[in-house]
């Protein structure tokens, strides 16, 4: 449903997905192959997904569920970071984004672009 790269340490980088019911898979671009258990915590359909890397050298992913919902965990060892965040709105158009190294969230209405 949504899927997004990573940058990892050392100049790796990280394919990750999230589904319909809310799982999130990551993958080497190079090899194709599987990294690490699946990140679990939404039930409900991935939107969006995004990565923030941090000034502390840890990347998070960033994603909306369809029960708007926010959700971050750390990027490489899959950890929940936080408590889920409600976006408070029934039908919200939600994008995770990074803006000028910060995360940032846009709600839209549903009805009109961005």
């Amino acid at each position: 449903m949504a899927v997004t790269t990573v940058p990892g340490r050392n100049g790796t980088a990280v394919i990750a997905a999230g589904d319909e019911i809310g799982v999130i898979l990551r993958w080497d671009p190079k090899t194709g192959d599987r990294i690490g258990d699946p990140i679990t915590g939404s039930r409900a359909r991935i939107m969006q997904i995004t990565s923030l890397a941090l000034p502390t050298g840890s990347t998070l992913l960033i994603a909306t569920d369809s029960d708007s919902t926010l959700w971050r965990w750390d990027a490489s060892t899959g950890e929940s970071v936080g408590e889920p965040m409600s976006l408070g709105s029934e039908y919200p158009t939600v994008a995770p984004a990074v803006v000028d190294g910060g995360a940032a969230v846009h709600l839209g209405d549903g009805q009109h672009g961005p």
